[in-house]
């Protein structure tokens, strides 16, 4: 056999180990990407937010990925609410779409009766079994928070259904849930706390801006609703005097 015919040879077989290795990874890659796709569609929000079982698919999923109520609470910090409850002798709490944070034992070791509502009965299992440390506990109501007397009950159920958990309550906390309706659904959302809220009463409206940048102000997604509506609104520290009527207190998180 020739030179030359055993180095075409040579190199037809290279070329077809090549090409062999670049099929393996188009193919690797392409499963990659895929995975990541998928991935990426089960930490979404569930395209009907009234779906109780896509809300515990999307649940499972975020604890599948390492996601647990440490994350979800990192911007919860109930200290100054606690001290305007206590000053207004406000008892009664509801913690609206909860998710699977803490805050609702966390208030509880404060002192007040709660209430924990959300549509997902898994996350209502993690929030109610999770182990918390004082440490967990204290993020949330300050070393100095604690009181006798405070009580919880998980309540797997839909806000918009007018029977479930029907208050009144003295304060109503959604953090985060509001946000994801359009406008429409919005108003219905928070129509409905409106409607299990007491006189006097606080709704805590906690919104997230992913989106906001340095030089911008934040933006809250309920804030016009409730300017619209003629709600009295606090946001920041601006608590001052009783709590005389249906007020709004806004709180917005970034990053």
């Amino acid at each position: 056999m020739s030179v030359r015919r055993i180095v075409s040879k040579a190199a037809a077989r290279v070329r077809q180990m090549l090409e062999h290795l670049f099929r393996r990874r188009r193919g690797a890659a392409r499963n990659q990407s895929q995975s990541e796709a998928e991935a990426a569609k089960s930490l979404a929000l569930p395209d009907d937010l009234q779906d109780g079982r896509a809300w515990d698919r999307y649940w499972k999923a975020h604890l599948g990925h390492g996601f647990g109520p440490q994350l979800f609470d990192m911007f919860t910090d109930d200290c100054l609410l606690i001290e305007v409850m206590r000053r207004d002798h406000l008892r009664s709490v509801l913690c609206v779409g909860n998710g699977i944070s803490i805050e609702p034992r966390a208030l509880a070791a404060a002192g007040f009766s709660v209430v924990a509502l959300d549509i997902s009965a898994v996350a209502n299992a993690v929030a109610r079994q999770a182990p918390v440390s004082d440490d967990d506990i204290a993020r949330i109501i300050g070393r100095r928070g604690h009181a006798e007397g405070g009580s919880v009950e998980f309540v797997t159920g839909d806000i918009m259904d007018p029977t479930v958990c029907k208050g009144p309550y003295d304060v109503i906390v959604e953090r985060r849930t509001a946000q994801n309706y359009d406008d429409a659904g919005m108003a219905t959302f928070l129509t409905a706390l409106a409607d299990r809220l007491a006189t006097p009463g606080i709704l805590v409206s906690h919104c997230h801006d992913g989106d906001w940048r340095p030089g911008s102000e934040p933006r809250h997604a309920t804030r016009d609703w409730f300017r619209e509506n003629k709600w009295v609104v606090w946001e920041g520290s601006l608590v001052a005097g009783p709590t005389r009527k249906h007020v709004a207190w806004l709180f917005t998180s970034t990053g």
